[in-house]
């Protein structure tokens, strides 16, 4: 079909319609539902906790929380800043130890619950800085600890064998004299012309010998009728060798240090007459010198039957 020239081909164009405005109520109670929803949203966002913020409060947990007297518990604490600083522990408000805080918020204090602490609860206090609350920074936690039972009295008589160190006698005296055990000394130059039997137990000393040597015979023989032995250290390493026992010289290596490891909780001398069982079921060591003494370790898994 012709079209005419100049005639308009496109197609006839609709009116554009007017955009509508949006409809909103006009109630005033729609928009009284609307400020009241905003500010309940507002009100919840400023109480809600600022976990970046804020820091943890101090807190401890003992572990156990309750035992006997003369166990060993292990203060766990959170919370108390950065670390690198001191911290003072206390017992019922008295001040028994002071530790050093390594650069964490977290520690683990071992603490040797008093020997002559009575049943029923006391009291844990720990804060850093020594004296306690030296600065306005310083944080303090507690916690609640029962004692269920008196520590173990005992009255068994032990001797002591030593050669020249008496410091070594006094010291083991202090440690068993509150426990009803009484230590008798034994020079080791008397060790042929002593009864034995008159003891429950013997200790050897330390610095009764060493390696090969300790004694002579009739001191050996005469020490073997006591009817319980222990041995510390190189002396008492060194006597168990003249009795050609698995765990005496030359068996073993010498080393220095003040801490053992107790390998199982059930054993009666983790557990009496101090308990050391939750050192053990958390594989923590038990330092049981205040100094490094020297020692003997033995593999007895390369050892004869």
């Amino acid at each position: 079909m012709n079209v005419p020239a100049g005639a308009n081909n496109h197609p006839k164009r609709q009116p554009i319609q007017p955009i509508q405005p949006l409809a909103l109520p006009t109630r005033p109670a729609f928009w009284g539902l609307v400020f009241a929803l905003f500010l309940s949203l507002f009100l919840l966002a400023l109480r809600a906790p600022n976990t970046y913020a804020q820091a943890a409060e101090p807190a401890l947990v003992l572990d156990p929380a309750e035992a006997q007297a003369g166990a060993v518990v292990l203060v766990n604490g959170s919370g108390f800043g950065a670390g690198g600083v001191k911290l003072t522990l206390f017992w019922d408000g008295a001040e028994v130890a002071v530790h050093s805080m390594t650069m964490s918020d977290t520690f683990t204090i071992p603490f040797a619950v008093p020997v002559d602490a009575i049943p029923g609860d006391h009291q844990i206090d720990v804060c850093t800085g020594n004296p306690c609350g030296t600065t306005a920074l310083d944080k303090k936690a507690g916690a609640i600890f029962r004692v269920t039972g008196a520590m173990p009295y005992f009255s068994n008589t032990i001797g002591y064998v030593y050669n020249t160190d008496k410091s070594l006698v006094v010291g083991f005296s202090d440690l068993l004299a509150p426990l009803g055990f009484t230590l008798v000394p034994v020079a080791l130059a008397d060790v042929a012309a002593t009864d034995f039997g008159a003891f429950d137990l013997v200790i050897v000393g330390s610095d009764t010998g060493s390696g090969a040597q300790w004694g002579n015979p009739d001191q050996v023989a005469v020490l073997n009728k006591a009817a319980r032995i222990v041995g510390v250290g190189k002396g008492g390493h060194a006597f168990l060798g003249k009795l050609g026992l698995t765990i005496g010289a030359p068996n073993g290596a010498l080393f220095t240090g003040n801490a053992v490891e107790f390998s199982d909780s059930r054993l009666t001398s983790v557990r009496t007459p101090y308990d050391f069982s939750t050192l053990v079921r958390n594989q923590q060591p038990a330092s049981l010198f205040g100094r490094a003494v020297g020692g003997v370790a033995l593999d007895l898994t390369t050892l004869p039957a």
